[in-house]
């Protein structure tokens, strides 16, 4: 499952999320979750049926390029690793040292 949020290369950021995908050997589901840069601070409708697809057991995790593409708010971030541990499912960076790139 990958998900991220849109900005100028938001297209080449899911063929870099696939890539990473693929080098683990994980399989790639083939809906990919973006949310509009207006839409991230207060509410991800595209993070919340990446979640939704995980806890109904179409992937095993959210693949992201780095903690940047989550909701800042820690409380908000660990709802969401709560939502996705309660049905083995799990948050994974593609390149964690990565910048927002807003």
């Amino acid at each position: 499952m990958q998900y991220t949020v849109v900005h100028a290369r938001a297209a080449r950021v899911h063929d870099e999320l696939s890539d990473a995908a693929r080098l683990r050997s994980w399989r790639v589901h083939s809906t990919r979750y973006t949310d509009v840069l207006a839409d991230i601070e207060d509410r991800r409708p595209a993070l919340d049926d990446a979640v939704r697809a995980v806890r109904a057991g179409l992937a095993d995790c959210v693949l992201t390029p780095a903690r940047y593409a989550l909701p800042p708010d820690d409380n908000h971030y660990e709802q969401i690793l709560r939502r996705l541990h309660e049905h083995r499912g799990f948050v994974a960076f593609s390149n964690p040292d990565a910048v927002d790139p807003r």
